[in-house]
């Protein structure tokens, strides 16, 4: 499965063998990889023209070109990577399902509402019915979370795609919810300097408090992890 942090190296993957490679480097040693390949498509007389693998002269030089210069760009983020201090970010995107409202009113079926986190602090909405979450990153990273109000660890579930090569998945929240969560990128830096083996209490933290239809007011409920809220798409 690729994962939000994961995505390989390589679109064409389940064609190319050095593509093939190429992701074996990665999920396997996380080590980052290009693959080059010849036999490119030039755009001529209104469509595509395959140059085959052995294509005359120009088109060759041109291709050793841009194939030198991808060489060049192995070295370039080689050392963006080993300057990177930037610290991920995430936040989260609420969706209302059909039905629900804000309490406020002010968010409905269609609308849809970003919360994004300072570097302390607990964050709460109402709603009065399920709404569906998904969470989003400044940068390539993978994203760890519960949905009991404990502490996240690099052992809490990470969010996953929906399928191969799909986005992914929203979260279905339908009660009361403690949500707590912090990105970490390829290199393995934490958002907020946050440690998850620690005792800090320096991650994300979502309140979304679901009104009980019957009553009209009050939470429906406090949502357990696995129980009261399940991926869907």
């Amino acid at each position: 499965m690729i994962l939000p942090g994961q995505t390989g190296p390589v679109i064409d993957v389940l064609y190319s063998a050095a593509g093939n490679s190429a992701d074996h480097f990665w999920y396997r040693h996380r080590v980052f990889g290009w693959d080059f390949e010849v036999g490119a498509y030039r755009f001529e007389g209104g469509r595509w023209r395959s140059q085959g693998f052995q294509p005359a002269w120009p088109e060759a030089f041109e291709q050793a070109m841009e194939f030198a210069n991808g060489t060049m760009e192995l070295l370039r983020v080689a050392l963006d990577y080993q300057n990177d201090r930037q610290l991920p970010r995430s936040w989260v995107e609420i969706i209302p399902e059909e039905g629900t409202r804000s309490a406020a009113g002010a968010l409905g079926e269609g609308d849809r509402q970003e919360v994004r986190f300072e570097e302390d602090g607990d964050q709460t909405l109402v709603f009065t019915g399920p709404v569906r979450l998904r969470f989003h990153t400044s940068e390539p990273a993978d994203v760890y979370y519960t949905l009991d109000g404990s502490r996240p660890t690099l052992e809490s579930t990470r969010y996953e795609a929906a399928g191969v090569r799909d986005r992914p998945a929203d979260l279905r929240i339908d009660r009361t919810t403690d949500v707590s969560f912090f990105a970490v990128d390829v290199k393995g830096l934490v958002e907020k300097n946050y440690q998850p083996d620690g005792r800090g209490r320096n991650y994300n933290r979502l309140r979304i408090v679901i009104e009980d239809p019957a009553e009209g007011r009050g939470p429906a409920g406090v949502g357990k992890e696995g129980q009261m809220a399940g991926a869907g798409r």
